[in-house]
């Protein structure tokens, strides 16, 4: 009712379903992003960069292999592209995981909370929690809102996000994943000269990138309205 009050009851069970079924996707998720942070950590890019079109190749196989296998056991079509999302944030891990078990990694279920590296991540994560909670509160505000329009609204708003968000994923994300973890090395070593020569190498990649692809684009636009 918060999420979507504005769809109708048959809709809102859908996304009911749906929403159950992907679910598991959240914890998928969030393993596949701790494996890639170690990765990165140590300068193994390749893998963890390849981790997200996994999900993309998977969720796409399951738009041809499982959702014609929905109807005759009683599902929507639509919930295979839901089992497929679970199953891309499988994939996504077990793409990461041979390079991390190379690096000499081994899993063990221990969780002391008394542990001083864990009491460092749990006090580092608040201010990284607020400053993502607020793209979520804006995203759900918005998908709210969205419910009330015709069909298609909380689509269009979607792919109008990810289209808002795509200069990021290109120029800024690959960037600082990329400085990260020289950066973390660096302040570790309270270097903060090596620190400011890292993040400002950094920003002016950024910035020429952007400027070259502001350039094409100015460039591309122009060619089309010279066309006759």
């Amino acid at each position: 009712d918060i999420l979507a009050p504005g769809f109708p009851v048959e809709k809102a069970d859908l996304t009911v379903l749906l929403t159950r079924t992907m679910f598991p996707f959240i914890l998928l998720v969030a393993l596949a992003a701790l494996v890639m942070g170690m990765l990165n950590a140590l300068h193994r890019f390749f893998l963890p960069a390849l981790s997200p079109a996994m999900f993309n190749v998977v969720t796409i196989l399951g738009a041809f292999l499982l959702v014609p296998l929905m109807e005759p056991i009683g599902l929507p079509p639509i919930a295979g592209i839901a089992i497929a999302t679970v199953l891309g944030g499988v994939g996504q891990i077990a793409i990461q995981w041979p390079a991390l078990k190379k690096e000499g990694f081994r899993y063990q279920p221990i969780l002391n909370f008394r542990d001083p590296g864990v009491l460092e991540i749990l006090r580092l994560m608040g201010p990284a929690t607020l400053g993502l909670a607020a793209v979520q509160i804006n995203v759900l505000v918005n998908t709210s809102l969205a419910t009330t329009e015709p069909q298609g609204a909380v689509t269009w708003l979607q792919v109008a996000f990810r289209l808002m968000y795509l200069p990021i994923g290109l120029f800024g994300v690959s960037v600082a994943t990329a400085a990260l973890p020289d950066i973390s090395k660096h302040a570790a070593a309270d270097d903060r000269d090596a620190m400011r020569r890292t993040i400002s190498n950094g920003l002016r990649m950024v910035q020429f990138r952007t400027d070259v692809t502001v350039a094409a684009i100015r460039k591309s636009m122009a060619a089309t309205a010279a066309r006759p």
